[in-house]
């Protein structure tokens, strides 16, 4: 019982970490983060960081193959065209 404590215990405290590293990133005008949705059902997101480089794209793997990730591409070059970032 112990050990099931201290691991939710460990998982809460480190869920919390994540969620304040996450909130000062969203904050960051350094950062784009974009939320890929279907009839408001989240499909996949990206993070780019306004410096030519993007973090991460991730689509539901369900939802794969099926163009869109492509569609975040073409948002993702759409703000780097804006911003002049070739």
């Amino acid at each position: 019982m112990c050990t099931i404590y201290i691991q939710i215990y460990i998982l809460n405290t480190l869920r919390e970490n994540v969620k304040e590293v996450f909130k000062s990133l969203v904050n960051n005008e350094s950062f784009i983060f974009l939320l890929l949705e279907d009839n408001e059902e989240a499909l996949g997101y990206a993070w780019i960081e306004i410096r030519e480089y993007i973090h991460e794209i991730s689509i539901v793997e369900t939802k794969r193959n099926k163009g869109y990730g492509s569609s975040l591409m073409e948002c993702i070059y759409e703000i780097a065209n804006d911003r002049g970032i070739d």
